[in-house]
């Protein structure tokens, strides 16, 4: 039961981190300056993308997830060294 109740939270929270770096990350990348939009368009016609819209979108979502796979993983190792210092005071 222990298992599937860290399982969830770990679901739960990079869920969570991605939530927040679509909602924050990406809507900065939604207003390109005028001189960035002309990158973003030759990218997209280079890569096949007719649609810049399509493509805009494409990357912001592979940002956000690129973030909040960076973000979990620091969680996580922090998580681990602060449970590491804390088990010796625990089993005495």
């Amino acid at each position: 039961m222990a298992v599937l109740a860290r399982s969830c939270f770990k679901g739960l929270l990079f869920f969570s981190l991605f939530f927040f770096s679509i909602r924050y990350v990406y809507a900065l990348l939604l207003f390109f300056p005028p001189w960035n939009q002309h990158y973003s368009y030759s990218v997209s016609e280079f890569l096949g993308f007719h649609d810049i819209e399509f493509f805009d979108a494409l990357f912001g979502v592979v940002t956000s997830l690129i973030m909040a796979t960076f973000a979990y993983t620091v969680v996580m190792k922090i998580w681990r060294r602060y449970r590491s210092k804390q088990r010796p005071a625990l089993e005495h």
